[in-house]
Formats: structure tokens, sequence, C-alpha cells
């Protein structure tokens, strides 16, 4: 269970859209508010994801959660493909050369607009299937609290991370931000569409075998 959690939780973290705009509220007026601000919602929704995978625990078995769970992991596979064929489709057609237009409004946005966006821009997708995933492995109510709080922390790593170095150390933080951003507005579809498509090819690969 582990193992599988961890990878997830990588993958979580990797997302770049969410990096992104991290990186672009830090470089902007008390960006360090609207930055905890958008940690903030992701949190919720996360913590609300986790929680759910944990109320599972609660009057049901294994034998009738597994297959249940492992149609999400599979539908949540499928979905991720869906959207990295998308962002691959797009960054063929040099479309990642443009910079997302919600990127202009960080600069001007106050923080609960920033706590707004980050309800919504996480592909959360990632999170259900490691929430399915523990379900399915029915580890008992101990177990499934400490999975799902280390997929909190590894997955939500390269958001809390940047703000806490850009507090702590800001001058020295603030240059590889400015080199993350450059990079992540020109590629960030292609970044996007590939970690997609390797998760979603995974998810449904482990939601067929436990199927069978």
């Amino acid at each position: 269970m582990w193992g599988v959690l961890v990878g997830l939780g990588v993958a979580m973290a990797l997302q770049p859209l969410p990096v992104l705009a991290i990186v672009v509220l830090l470089s902007v007026e008390r960006g360090v508010r609207k930055a905890w601000a958008f940690f903030l919602g992701e949190f919720i929704v996360m913590f609300g994801i986790g929680a759910a995978a944990v109320a599972v625990q609660f009057g049901s078995s294994e034998q009738s959660a597994t297959r249940p769970a492992s149609i999400v992991t599979v539908a949540a596979g499928v979905v991720l493909l869906v959207l990295g064929s998308w962002l691959l489709a797009r960054a063929g057609r040099g479309a990642e050369l443009k910079e997302p237009s919600w990127l202009a409004k960080l600069d001007r946005m106050e923080p609960w607009p920033a706590f707004v966006l980050g309800l919504f821009l996480p592909t959360y997708l990632i999170a259900v299937a490691a929430g399915a995933h523990i379900a399915g492995v029915h580890p008992g109510t101990s177990a499934a609290v400490a999975g799902m709080l280390l997929f909190l922390v590894v997955g939500m790593s390269t958001v809390y991370v940047p703000i806490v170095l850009a507090q702590v150390v800001p001058e020295r933080s603030g240059p590889a931000r400015a080199r993350l951003r450059d990079w992540l507005v020109h590629d960030w579809r292609r970044v996007g569409a590939v970690l997609l498509l390797v998760v979603g090819a995974l998810l449904i690969g482990k939601g067929a075998i436990a199927l069978s």
C-alpha cells in the first residue's frame, strides 16, 4: 500500500499548474499570504477525499470494497488518459507557447480568490485514485489515516515547500522560482500531458488486474 501511495503522491506533486500558480503568487505583493490561501484551498479538497477514503473503513469489508475501488481506479485512469491526450494534442500545435490566461490575473488576485483557485486548479483524480487504493486495500482505520497523511505530505510538497522557502530564504529561492516559472510557462502542457498519460495508464492497468 505504502509504495503506491508514495508514487501517487509524487504524481500529485509533479502537476505543473499548481506549482506554476504558487511560483507566480510568491512573486507578487503579499505573495506569501496569497500562496498560503491557495495551499489551504487545495488542502481542504485533499483532506475531504482522504476523510472519505477513511470513512469507507467503517461498515464495509475488504471483499465489498475491493471491486468498487477498482472500478473507481479504472475510471480515474481513463479520464486522466483523455486529459493527457488533449494536453498533448495542444502542445503539438504549439499552444504551450501561450501563457495561461489566468496567470495574468494572479498579480491582482487577493487571498480569497487564491483560495478558490486552490480548490479547483489541481487534478484531484490522482487523489481520488489514492483514496480508492486505500479503500480497496482496506487496511484498517489507523493505517488508512496514516496512508492518507503520507499521500498529503508527499502530494502537496511542491505547494508548501516553495512557500516555506520564500519565508525562510527569500533571497536564495527567488532566482530558482523565476527560472522554474519561465520553464513551466512554456512547457506546462507537455509536462502535464506526459504525467497524466503515464499515471492514467498505470491506474487502468492496476484496476484491471484487480478486477480480473
